[in-house]
């Protein structure tokens, strides 16, 4: 514990604008652990934050796969029919020449 006071004396000793007694080092101590503490639980809540999100992006980007793919059946589909109907008027209309 002697050792702990002497450093701290030296501290206050080397600082002396910033502090005279040694209450002060240990008031300043208290602070900045308290704030690094805050600023922790801070860091870890928003690294929980980012990971929820960027699972709802990856579920979402897959959503959109799928709907694109849905969508592009779809036009697929109606393409063909398109055809198919475009053969029934050529076939019609060839035979109506005749």
């Amino acid at each position: 514990m002697k050792k702990f006071e002497s450093y701290l004396e030296e501290v206050k000793e080397n600082n002396p604008d910033e502090f005279s007694e040694l209450t002060e080092i240990l008031s300043r101590y208290d602070t900045l652990k308290t704030s690094n503490d805050k600023l922790h639980e801070n860091h870890k809540d928003r690294i929980e934050e980012i990971d929820t999100l960027t699972r709802k992006i990856m579920n979402e980007k897959k959503m959109m796969t799928i709907e694109k793919m849905t969508i592009n059946n779809q036009i697929a589909k109606q393409t063909q029919r398109l055809e198919e109907i475009e053969d029934k008027k050529s076939k019609i209309l060839a035979t109506s020449d005749e």
